[in-house]
């Protein structure tokens, strides 16, 4: 379970995060949406321990990230899929997937068998594991980023735009693909996006994220209903 406790965060005097309070229960789906500056991305940083909070506590499991003292494990709950995958370009496919395995002193040869698995997962074969990420097509990055995201066996994933730069088509495959890898492999998993259609497909529960408080929470059958005027605003948005 995520737990997100009346979190503020300012910078320089200015509020971000105005008092945010949501939860993700065990094996569910959150997604945020949000209009561009309203704190979906420093929500993420924060979630992540990458920038402290100023008030307020998240906590993953019952272990916050305000102590100090249980940072790595805390961290170790967490994989992100980035928008941008981040794939790094100096590395093959196969380096990029098991880096973090390798920190972790787990055999070159053993990871590598896992990478070869994991890629099948995701829809790719092995024979891209010896390419660098500028080979591969933009959707074919976002699958080998979301193999190197689930090989750590997190309990939670972040997603951040997964749909970003990818065309309607390969957008609609990668949202699938997240779907029913995070429903396999039983993984709870909180995403920011723009994507009303993406975000009707994969979410358990839609939180409207202005002004930096959650102002709308719901199930997405609530969320295509609601009379409310912000996200009858996002659903306009999208039949465009």
């Amino acid at each position: 379970m995520l737990e997100i406790k009346n979190v503020y965060k300012s910078f320089k005097n200015k509020a971000i995060l105005n008092g945010i309070n949501v939860t993700v229960n065990d094996n569910e789906s959150l997604v945020i949406l949000g209009k561009s500056g309203e704190g979906k991305s420093v929500l993420f940083k924060t979630i992540l321990g990458l920038i402290p909070i100023d008030k307020g506590d998240i906590k993953v499991s019952g272990i916050s990230v305000n102590d100090v003292s249980m940072h790595c494990e805390y961290i170790s709950k967490f994989s992100m899929l980035f928008q941008n995958s981040a794939l790094f370009d100096s590395m093959t496919i196969a380096d990029n997937i098991i880096f973090k395995l390798i920190e972790k002193g787990i055999d070159r040869n053993i990871a590598y068998r896992e990478a070869e698995k994991t890629l099948e997962r995701v829809g790719l074969n092995k024979a891209v594991m010896s390419l660098y990420p500028s080979e591969l097509s933009g959707g074919m990055q976002k699958r080998a980023a979301l193999a190197r995201a689930i090989i750590q066996k997190p309990e939670i994933i972040l997603f951040d735009e997964p749909t970003s730069g990818l065309d309607p088509i390969t957008g609609a495959m990668i949202i699938k693909l997240i779907k029913n890898v995070v429903k396999d492999l039983k993984i709870t998993s909180m995403t920011i996006t723009h994507d009303i259609n993406a975000a009707n497909y994969i979410s358990d529960k839609i939180a409207v994220l202005k002004d930096g408080k959650i102002c709308w929470y719901g199930t997405k059958s609530e969320f295509k209903t609601s009379d409310d005027e912000l996200v009858k605003s996002f659903i306009l948005s999208s039949q465009l």
